[in-house]
């Protein structure tokens, strides 16, 4: 939180680079960018999409977090 709260104050950015679900939910929805390799070996990367209730349609309520290890994100 600290860092985040850093950012655009004394920081202009920050990269972090994670698998812990407490961060992703934290800050996946809003600055996440999600990478992705794709079977010819280029990668991807977007942005999450935006789900209502932390979830979509068809799992409703679930976190960021929990929808990228299902691989549903």
């Amino acid at each position: 939180m600290n860092l985040e709260d850093a950012c655009g104050e004394t920081l202009s950015q920050a990269v972090i680079s994670s698998h812990h679900p407490e961060l992703i939910d934290y800050l996946g929805h809003e600055n996440g960018l999600l990478l992705e390799r794709e079977s010819s070996g280029s990668i991807t990367i977007r942005r999450p999409q935006p789900t209502s209730n932390n979830g979509t349609p068809n799992a409703p309520g679930l976190r960021l977090s929990e929808l990228i290890a299902r691989g549903w994100e």
